[in-house]
Order: C-alpha cells, then sequence, then structure tokens
C-alpha cells in the first residue's frame, strides 16, 4: 500500500512539472527584480495562477537546484506554459526585450527621453552615466560627456536594468 502512495506521488510531483496548470492561458508580464527571493518568486507566479502549486515549485526548484539561477528581469509567462518550461526561462534569462530607435542627429538628453518614455531607464540615471568619468576614462573618451559618442542605431534593450553604452562604436 505504501508503494502505491509512493508512486502516485512521484507520479503527481512529476505530472505537476510537465503540465501547464491551465492551457491556452494568454502570457502575463512578470519581474523579477534583482535578488529576489526563489519563494517570493513562486509565489507571486502561484498568485497570478501561472502556476498550480508553490510548494511543487518549491520542491522543483530545491531538487534541481535552481532556486539561485533565477535572473531578474522581465519576463513573458503565463499558465499555458509547464513549471519547467517557466523555470527554464527564469534561470536562463530569457527576459524580454524592447528595440529601441535612436535617430540621427539626436543629443544624450534626446536619447535620454527616448529611453525614458519607453520605460528602459531613469532619465537622469541615463544622464548621469553619460557624464561619469570612470566610464569616458574606461571607453579613452576625453571631453565633459558622451555626447558626439552616441550613435544613431535600432537596439534592443530590457527594461529596469543599467544601460550600457550600446551606442559607443567600440
Amino acid at each position: 500500500m505504501l508503494f502505491l502512495v509512493l508512486v502516485f506521488l512521484l507520479l503527481g510531483t512529476g505530472l505537476f512539472w510537465i503540465t501547464p496548470s491551465q492551457e491556452g492561458a494568454e502570457p502575463q508580464v512578470v519581474t523579477v527584480p534583482e535578488g529576489e527571493s526563489p519563494g517570493h518568486v513562486a509565489e507571486e507566479l502561484h498568485r497570478r495562477g501561472i502556476i498550480g502549486s508553490r510548494r511543487l515549485f518549491m520542491f522543483w526548484l530545491k531538487v534541481l537546484g535552481l532556486g539561485k539561477q533565477i535572473k531578474a528581469g522581465e519576463y513573458s509567462l503565463g499558465a499555458g506554459m509547464s513549471p519547467a518550461e517557466i523555470l527554464e526561462k527564469l534561470t536562463r534569462g530569457l527576459i524580454l526585450t524592447h528595440p529601441v530607435t535612436i535617430p540621427e542627429g539626436f543629443t544624450r538628453v534626446q536619447i535620454a527621453n527616448v529611453l525614458s518614455e519607453k520605460g528602459l531607464v531613469e532619465k537622469e540615471q541615463f544622464l548621469s552615466l553619460t557624464r561619469d568619468p570612470d566610464l569616458m576614462k574606461k571607453y579613452g573618451i576625453a571631453g565633459p560627456n558622451l555626447e558626439g559618442y552616441l550613435f544613431p542605431d535600432t537596439t534592443i534593450s530590457a527594461k529596469g536594468f543599467r544601460p550600457r553604452p550600446l551606442w559607443i562604436p567600440w
């Protein structure tokens, strides 16, 4: 009898891992903040109906040893995905990205406005970064800021992360 109970428990746990909690459910945007604990991530996924069981999700995180490998970012996750697929996205950092076009001739202030309007960075944070002496020294730029070194292009960016100088040509 105990053997049958164990078999059913193992089957149920395994079935949870590969079965979406709701077939055909629309994905939702889920943001995992930097330093968020796996328990909080699992709780948020359960609260939104993306996973069926917080405890089973945490069980699999521990069994696979992946709890500390969840990466911060903005994700598209849904109840139509299996917990295994969800965890793969979270641990591989398969975040949502947003294309941004910087037109030719834009100043660093105009670029900051474009990035801020898209919700990708805080305007003042970007402007501060473009006049950071350590960053300019790293790229061998002499001058008060990166004005003239931020070239027009279409780039892919993610929300909520420190902007990298994507437009510097070297």
